[in-house]
């Protein structure tokens, strides 16, 4: 495995089925990657400290996010889970709901309807969760869920396929 980061603590994860240690281990490994990008950016002192230290993923970092990495990450997720997880299982949801966030939230298990999203605590680590529920913490932030990701990750991640 080649990219950016340490990806065995991941995969040691992910084999044991440990679902709650891989999605933190994933979110770790994202944001990691995410803030070596900001931290290259030409930005003003202010602006830049600011988006260093952001503790979720932006829309942007989705659109900057190496492709080696996120295929990576992909790769891992759907092997171990017998393709009930995954970034691309997530895309294909996203697509086939047409973009809505409501309704991709709904059917991945984020929300109980009527955009009553659940907690980062009140998701299910468990491979009977729904189809594409886990990763979630890298789009998780202090005060709740920030689906903003899907649209920049969703088109990329066709990419991985074609590799």
């Amino acid at each position: 495995m080649t990219g950016a980061a340490n990806y065995q603590p991941l995969r040691d994860s992910l084999q044991a089925q440990n679902w709650k240690t891989s999605d933190r281990e994933t979110r770790r490994i994202m944001l990691q990657i995410a803030q070596r990008l900001r931290m290259s950016q030409n930005l003003p002192p202010s602006e830049a400290e600011w988006l260093v230290n952001l503790d979720y993923l932006t829309e942007e970092d989705g659109k900057q996010f190496p492709l080696s990495d996120l295929c990576i990450l992909d790769n891992l997720w759907t092997h171990y889970s017998g393709g009930q997880f995954g970034f691309s299982i997530q895309a294909q949801i996203w697509q086939e709901f047409q973009r809505d966030y409501a309704l991709f939230a709904d059917a991945v298990g984020w929300s109980m309807g009527e955009m009553d999203w659940r907690t980062y605590s009140e998701l299910l680590f468990d491979i009977t969760a729904p189809e594409g529920h886990l990763p979630a913490a890298p789009f998780y932030t202090k005060t709740g869920l920030g689906v903003g990701w899907v649209a920049s990750l969703s088109l990329r991640l066709k990419e991985c396929q074609e590799q």
